[in-house]
């Protein structure tokens, strides 16, 4: 090849005559000056060598211009080059098939021969910006553009002078973006569904009952999730198989009340919520406006905003006894990633609202039992009274009367009458205190204070502890129910303090502050085991009292000895 060079170099100069001047135009650089040259005029010299020929300036430049033009053609960017009066001098491939034409239909033409006038305007007023003067730097716009698709491109203008420094037009690239921000949009909707996930299992672990967990759930998907609307349905069993909302949030006033959903195998039952709950598995309506199924929603869909729908089975012991339907607000919303995510979440709401269930069901029925027992002790209480009293009554009366007929004539029976007397009296009292025990607190305001006064006098008096009843101001509880049950639980308190803790002093409180009430038991006995035992009848009815009523019973060790038992509740 080096030879090949030299032989056409030498037959070069053997046709050129000494000393005659080669035009202007046909210069070539010296081997010097292309060393300093762009690597395009260097290929092109090799091959215009090749040829037998030296390449002219003209040559260079268009291929320059040919290298340039195949260089932007292959940039997935829009690079454009506009004159000063908007025009299009340079256009590449990306560009001009966003435009939906070849580049050579762009030149000469502005954006308005192209786009809507909107647009139009508003892409003109940026480039007069920058002809201006005014750099445009990183401008991100979304576009429809003529192609039909809409674009978010990001672009960055500038304007070129010529030598005199007179701005001649500008030079222009845009990125598209748009993946990018689709990509951005689903990770944050992938983030806010796992915060809403998140919040759900708290909101799981704090709810009392079944309806609390139910709107907190629909509430957390709507807020934290981004959704438009989710409601929760519970299957009737009846001849029509009916949905029955029970619980929703967000966007849903009007369209559960007339969207009447079954899951019989008709067309209102042939949604995602009906078809989910007959099919037990995940049913998903990926566009309101165009799947079948959803036609009887479909006005109500498109005016409320719903754009895709996910329905979600309920499932307890292999029986659907409901569904978790969300609506979001665009179409194609629910990938199967996230499918998957709401599926799990519905399973654990199944199994919360089962064990809501199971707990509320074990809460009647140790309510049940306490009434029945309650009922049965004011029985014995009334027996006690009414019964057993009188008739010790009248056995003191006859031992006062044998008294009587024996004061002078027989000594060893009237002090034996009296000694029967005294017991009698005795067991009068003690009968008295059982059934008053029994059915303790009478129903008025002051009815518990009373009560809780006289539970410390006859705990003193029985136990010979210091047992006493403080009331910083006057707290009255008309409630009959509340009064009851906290009297029972100072009283079972008291017992285990005096039976089990082998305490010389208990204390009764009963304060209202902050609409709260608060009963605090305290004494000085040996205090909780460090290591728990098993929980025995008194405490677990202590608990038991306290949930009916709608309060929190707390029992712990004090710092120096002795045991607090203290049950909260709302003062309403």
């Amino acid at each position: 090849m080096a030879d090949q060079k030299a032989k056409l170099a030498r037959k070069k100069r053997a046709k050129t005559p000494e000393g005659s001047p080669q035009s202007s135009a046909e210069k070539l650089p010296s081997d010097s000056a292309s060393e300093s040259l762009p690597g395009e005029f260097a290929w092109v010299r090799e091959i215009a060598a090749e040829a037998g020929r030296s390449p002219s300036a003209t040559e260079l430049l268009e291929r320059g211009h040919q290298l340039l033009r195949t260089l932007i053609d292959l940039l997935p960017d829009f690079i454009f080059v506009k004159d000063t009066q908007c025009r299009f001098l340079v256009a590449n491939r990306s560009l001009a098939k966003a435009y939906g034409r070849w580049p050579a239909e762009l030149l000469f033409r502005t954006d308005a021969d192209f786009m809507p006038p909107p647009i139009a305007a508003h892409c003109l007023a940026a480039e007069q910006q920058v002809l201006a003067g005014k750099s445009v730097s990183a401008w991100e716009d979304t576009v429809c553009f003529p192609d039909g698709r809409t674009r978010t491109v990001v672009t960055n203008m500038s304007a070129f002078r010529d030598a005199q420094g007179t701005v001649r037009g500008l030079v222009g690239i845009g990125r598209d973006i748009t993946r990018r921000k689709q990509a951005e949009q689903l990770l944050r909707h992938a983030n806010r569904t796992l915060q809403a996930i998140r919040d759900c299992h708290e909101a799981m672990l704090r709810a009392g009952t079944e309806r609390e967990l139910l709107d907190e759930i629909c509430r957390i998907i709507v807020q934290s999730g981004g959704e438009r609307m989710v409601w929760v349905g519970f299957v009737e069993k009846n001849s029509r198989k009916n949905v029955r909302p029970v619980a929703s949030a967000g966007v849903s006033s009007d369209h559960l009340r007339n969207a009447r959903v079954t899951w019989a195998n008709v067309p209102r039952g042939r949604g995602p919520v009906g078809t989910a709950i007959r099919t037990k598995r995940p049913s998903v309506c990926h566009n309101t406006q165009t799947d079948t199924n959803f036609a009887p929603w479909r006005a109500s869909a498109r005016r409320h905003g719903y754009g895709s729908v996910l329905a979600l089975p309920l499932l307890a012991d292999q029986c659907c006894f409901g569904a978790l339907a969300i609506y979001a607000p665009e179409p194609d919303s629910f990938d199967a990633g996230e499918q998957l995510m709401f599926t799990d979440l519905a399973n654990d709401l199944a199994f919360g609202i089962h064990t809501l269930r199971l707990r509320a069901e074990r809460e009647t029925l140790e309510a049940e039992i306490l009434k029945s027992s309650e009922r049965e002790q004011e029985r014995i209480g009334r027996d006690l009274h009414d019964g057993l009293c009188q008739l010790l009554v009248g056995a003191k009366f006859r031992s006062v009367y044998l008294q009587k007929i024996s004061r002078d004539q027989i000594p060893e029976v009237e002090r034996e009458a009296k000694a029967l007397e005294t017991l009698l009296n005795q067991a009068i009292e003690q009968a008295r205190n059982l059934a008053r025990g029994l059915n303790p607190v009478h129903v008025t305001p002051a009815g518990l204070v009373a009560a809780l006064q006289q539970l410390a006098a006859d705990v003193e008096s029985a136990h010979g502890v210091h047992c006493f009843a403080q009331f910083l101001k006057p707290v009255e509880i008309c409630d009959y129910h509340t009064t009851y049950h906290l009297y029972r639980i100072a009283q079972e308190a008291v017992q285990n303090a005096t039976k089990h803790a082998r305490a010389r002093n208990i204390s009764i409180a009963l304060t209202r502050s902050d609409h709260r009430l608060r009963l605090i038991i305290k004494d000085d006995g040996v205090g909780l085991p460090r290591v728990p035992r098993k929980i025995g009848m008194g405490l677990n009815n202590m608990r038991t009292r306290a949930r009916i009523i709608g309060g929190r019973l707390e029992i712990r060790r004090r710092r120096l000895g002795g045991t607090v038992v203290s049950c909260e509740l709302p003062a309403s």
